[in-house]
């Protein structure tokens, strides 16, 4: 009965390697690669450090991020309709030799949690989600002088701010 479930147990779990030797390990994993699913995804207000962080959390030796840094997969819906296979070919392959990280930040989540909540929840039950917020006068200064500063040279883009912080506000 042990060798069984043992048998049963290789043919439903592909990553039981107990029985391969390194070639074929090395084989299975250049004709399937894996892509590293997010443990943690950061949320944010616009101008409130998620840029920032994620710079940084990129610099750390066991964290991989992701090829850009919004994907907004789960609150855009045609992103979101392309299925997960699409959604993680945006991040590092899983090593076999070392065990690594990798994460998101994507703060247009936030502003979107009700549709972007049940989403992750759905696909990814397990992630932990990391919710940066700001001061609410400074962050909304920080970016009105962003959108003031919209130009491109002499001509002022869609999204340029001409009024005074005072009439924004």
């Amino acid at each position: 009965m042990f060798n069984h479930q043992r048998s049963k147990r290789n043919r439903a779990d592909p990553i039981d390697n107990s029985n391969m030797d390194l070639m074929e390990l090395y084989k299975r994993a250049i004709n399937r690669p894996t892509h590293i699913p997010p443990s943690f995804i950061i949320l944010g207000a616009q101008k409130a450090g998620t840029t920032a962080l994620f710079q940084m959390l990129s610099n750390h030796p066991d964290l991989l991020p992701p090829h850009k840094k919004e994907l907004d997969h789960f609150n855009v819906d045609e992103d979101y309709a392309k299925g997960m296979d699409h959604y993680l070919s945006n991040f590092p392959v899983r090593s076999l030799w070392r065990k690594r990280s990798t994460f998101e930040a994507s703060p247009a989540y936030l502003y979107n949690a009700g549709k972007v909540a049940p989403r992750l929840r759905s696909q990814l039950p397990d992630v932990t989600c990391i919710i940066i917020l700001r001061d609410p006068v400074s962050r909304a200064f920080s970016a009105w002088t962003m959108c003031r500063d919209f130009k491109s040279g002499s001509k002022p883009q869609p999204w340029h701010e001409h009024r005074t912080f005072r009439q924004a506000v």
